[in-house]
């Protein structure tokens, strides 16, 4: 990877022309370097789960159980088709657990920020409720569970700000007929998010920043899929909407800041789309 990348640092630097053969041979030392590294990474990802695996079946408390809900157990226990899933099968959910949660996270506290600096009157009901809940003592498990509105925050920029305009997609096994149309079975659908979430039979004023169409409502799964729809979500959504709601809480919580350059206009970021800009705030002095 280094090596592949300092090949390309060198030739931009240097304004290296090169003929199509040297492309070609380009771009080849280029996706092997690239291959080497992605071999790497997934036997490290591979003996990490091997010692899971050893870690598993030497504690037996820790085996997996029908009345025990943690991930892993989730996993070997589940059923498809009938058969309990593989360890390839299972290897490759907790794969999705470790590598899912990183950009995604990252990017969407991003704009829940935004969106929250955004709207002054959005900001003052946040801040009334972290008030009231955690008062003048440190927050539990407890108090992250009454944070209602922060909550509804949360979804509403899910909704409204999505890091990808497309969702999953499916893979049809069996024809599928929808709206009168014949899908035949092979065929790869992929949902657009950005539609579905600003459906106004779905959604009233769907271009509207109104968190309070989530308060004490739990999104419907195939109207609000920014963690996938349907039965098949995101194995790590729990987990991410609680990190999230915590790690916001805690910075809004303890650090008073004003907004310098902030926007909730979308802008490619990599992989996923962004606030545009630098998302830039002023701490407050003494704060």
């Amino acid at each position: 990877w280094i090596a592949a990348f300092h090949r390309t640092e060198y030739i931009a630097q240097n304004n290296v022309v090169i003929k199509s053969d040297g492309i070609r041979n380009f771009v080849t030392g280029f996706r092997f370097h690239v291959h080497q590294l992605v071999k790497l990474f997934f036997q490290l990802v591979n003996d990490c789960l091997n010692v899971f695996d050893k870690m598993m079946s030497a504690c037996p408390h820790a085996a997996a159980t029908a009345d025990d809900n943690s991930v892993y157990s989730v996993l070997m226990n589940a059923s498809r088709n009938e058969k309990v899933l593989d360890a390839a099968a299972v290897r490759a959910e907790l794969l999705v657990v470790m590598l899912g949660g990183v950009d995604t996270t990252a990017s969407t506290m991003a704009w829940i920020v935004a969106r929250i600096m955004n709207d002054l009157a959005v900001l003052a009901k946040v801040q009334d409720e972290l008030k009231r809940v955690f008062a003048d003592h440190e927050p539990s498990a407890e108090d992250y569970d009454q944070l209602i509105y922060l909550d509804a925050v949360i979804l509403e920029t899910c909704r409204i700000s999505p890091l990808l305009m497309n969702s999953s997609a499916r893979l049809l096994i069996q024809p599928l007929e929808i709206d009168g149309y014949m899908i035949p079975a092979g065929t790869m659908l992929v949902s657009c998010m950005h539609i579905i979430h600003t459906r106004e039979d779905y959604y009233p004023e769907p271009f509207s920043f109104k968190p309070e169409r989530f308060v004490g409502i739990n999104p419907d799964p195939y109207k609000h899929v920014y963690f996938g729809g349907g039965i098949r979500r995101c194995l790590g959504m729990a987990f991410a909407l609680y990190e999230m709601k915590v790690v916001v809480a805690t910075l809004l919580h303890r650090c008073c800041f004003t907004a310098v350059d902030v926007s909730v206009e979308p802008e490619l970021q990599g992989s996923f789309f962004g606030p545009k800009g630098s998302l830039e705030v002023k701490f407050l002095d003494g704060q």
